[in-house]
């Protein structure tokens, strides 16, 4: 986990490197890549969404247990 730290700073400081270097692209994007590009964002969404509910699941057992709840008793 920690080199992935390491990794994260240094994508990000060379995607903002690419984006203040870059003046003009003279370039445009294509249906594909535009399709391509909100699959990736929904899929990411969703993903984020399911690691949400897996870690309030967790969360919740964890507080039933602390508390005394029997598992299953509503």
């Amino acid at each position: 986990m920690k080199h992935f730290g390491r990794f994260g700073a240094a994508a990000v400081s060379t995607v903002v490197l690419l984006f203040v270097i870059v003046r003009c692209a003279h370039a445009y994007v294509d249906p594909g890549t535009a399709s391509f590009l909100i699959q990736v964002l929904v899929g990411t969404a969703l993903g984020c969404a399911l690691l949400v509910k897996i870690f309030w699941q967790q969360v919740k057992a964890f507080a039933g247990r602390s508390l005394g709840h029997k598992s299953g008793a509503e």
